[in-house]
């Protein structure tokens, strides 16, 4: 997957986290919109970098919170991955 659209980032989010698609907006935060605890939120990261085959740099991990923000870091990890 060279690049990845915020629909199939959203579409990964629902079948890992069984989060109603429709229910995922930019702006939606892990923790306070979905109740994912930090822990869960840290294997779903893991996941997400062994299906994509990338690798998200750890002081990155903190930001990751919202849709919009972990979408983001997700794309550059994915177009550093295409550049090497």
């Amino acid at each position: 997957m060279a690049d990845i659209t915020m629909e199939d980032f959203k579409e990964i989010i629902s079948d890992h986290l069984g989060i109603n698609i429709d229910d995922i907006k930019p702006e939606s935060n892990f923790i306070n919109d979905f109740r994912i605890d930090s822990l869960s939120l840290v294997n779903f990261i893991i996941k997400l970098e062994m299906k994509l085959g990338i690798k998200i740099p750890t002081e990155q991990l903190v930001e990751m919170r919202d849709m919009e923000a972990t979408f983001r870091i997700i794309s550059e990890a994915m177009a550093a991955k295409e550049t090497k």
